[in-house]
């Protein structure tokens, strides 16, 4: 698991700061599309889902962060 958050890391910091938060949206919505088309075929994909959730925490972790330092500009902005 560690390896996985590590190439996370590696991939998400080759984008600006301000951007990251757009990127991991993009990487959740792929990821979160492509499970439910895998799940729609077949239960043993659902167990491999059980397998991965973990993988998703640092790209929620990432996009909570891009939006709270957005909307943290936007107000500072106001």
């Amino acid at each position: 698991m560690d390896m996985l958050f590590r190439a996370y890391d590696t991939f998400i910091n080759n984008f600006p700061a301000q951007y990251q938060w757009i990127v991991s949206l993009g990487l959740l919505a792929i990821i979160v599309i492509g499970l439910f088309q895998l799940i729609k075929k077949s239960l043993l994909w659902l167990f491999l889902l059980i397998l991965f959730v973990p993988a998703v925490i640092p790209i929620l972790s990432k996009l909570g962060q891009g939006i709270l330092q957005f909307l943290q500009y936007i107000v500072s902005r106001g």
